[in-house]
């Protein structure tokens, strides 16, 4: 295996607010991938954990609105912490001065386990894209890498009215996707991709199409309906800028299906899963399937975190639709 060289990639989230009580869990799969620098941009005083390749910047919300406004030469007002996620894909350029030394920059969200980077993101991986997903439909929220040029930090320019949208102090998903009024309800269009859509998924999957679920079927179709309906000098959002930055070879893209969710397996009728990080391996147990990472994007609100108070090392991590288990 070509393993993933250290110091290639630095990786950059911030959290505002006190750390939710299984972030020592996702610290832990953190420090398994040491190749990879991470970076936590947060008013907490100190990581749960210690590690070489895990950093923590002091940087309030205020500290933000003023580095951003000025990198991005904008009037930056992020009120609500949800509202990061708008600015996701400009932290080349907000953080251009962290990150001079790596060849990618990426984002993360901090609900997930993430697995072995090196069967995944190796070197062979990188040499070859400029932009990595870890979604196959569109751009990755939870995590997504750009190669760190110039024109890539600067790739959220090319949406439509970006600079509205980033002064907006709402939350517009601007780093995964804007649901325009378009491609809501009922229309002529609509009904005429529709059934295509339909026909290609007979195509693809025959019979066996009867199976899925309405929920996975829309979800299917509503990035399907999408890709027909993107106009090139209107750019809504950074999943249609990739996209046609790619169809312009510009960029080598890479839309690749490495994180699982809760969410996923809901939307798939899966009411039951269980998924194992050990050793830096993460599994799903039910389909013997090694992933990248697994989102636990609802069930953390919702499932008990169970960790024994006398813990003094991580050994295995098991997550099901029941709890969060720690040995």
């Amino acid at each position: 295996m070509n393993y993933l060289t250290k110091n290639r990639i630095c990786a950059i989230n911030c959290y505002w607010g006190p750390w939710p009580e299984w972030f020592s869990i996702f610290i832990e799969t953190c420090k398994h991938n040491l190749n990879i620098d991470w970076l936590f941009f947060s008013d907490n005083s100190d990581l749960p954990a210690l590690s070489e390749n895990l950093r923590l910047i002091k940087f309030s919300k205020d500290d933000f609105n003023t580095l951003a406004s000025a990198k991005l030469n904008l009037k930056v007002q992020i009120q609500e912490s949800y509202k990061i996620c708008d600015f996701k894909p400009c932290f080349g350029k907000i953080f251009e001065d962290h990150i001079g030394g790596y060849e990618f920059w990426g984002y993360f969200d901090i609900d997930l386990l993430f697995g072995n980077f090196d069967k995944f993101l190796n070197n062979s991986i990188l040499d070859k894209n400029d932009i990595i997903s870890t979604y196959r439909h569109f751009l990755s929220g939870p995590f997504a890498i750009f190669r760190n040029i110039e024109n890539l930090n600067l790739l959220y320019k090319k949406a439509f009215e970006y600079d509205r949208i980033l002064q907006d102090t709402e939350h517009h998903g601007f780093d995964e996707n804007i649901q325009k009024e378009k491609n809501q309800g009922f229309s002529i269009r609509k009904v005429f991709y529709g059934f295509i859509f339909t026909a290609n998924q007979l195509k693809i999957n025959g019979t066996g199409v009867l199976r899925l679920s309405r929920s996975a079927l829309m979800y299917e179709f509503q990035w399907y309906y999408k890709r027909k309906t993107i106009r090139n000098n209107h750019l809504f959002d950074m999943t249609e800028v990739v996209w046609a930055y790619s169809n312009r070879k510009k960029a080598k893209v890479q839309f690749l299906e490495l994180i699982e969710s809760d969410r996923s397996y809901f939307r798939n009728q899966i009411q039951s899963w269980k998924i194992s990080w050990k050793n830096g391996a993460l599994v799903d147990v039910i389909n013997t399937r090694e992933l990248l990472g697994f989102h636990f994007v609802d069930s953390k609100n919702t499932i008990p975190v169970l960790i024994p108070k006398e813990l003094n090392q991580i050994s295995q991590i098991t997550l099901t639709e029941k709890n969060i288990k720690v040995d």
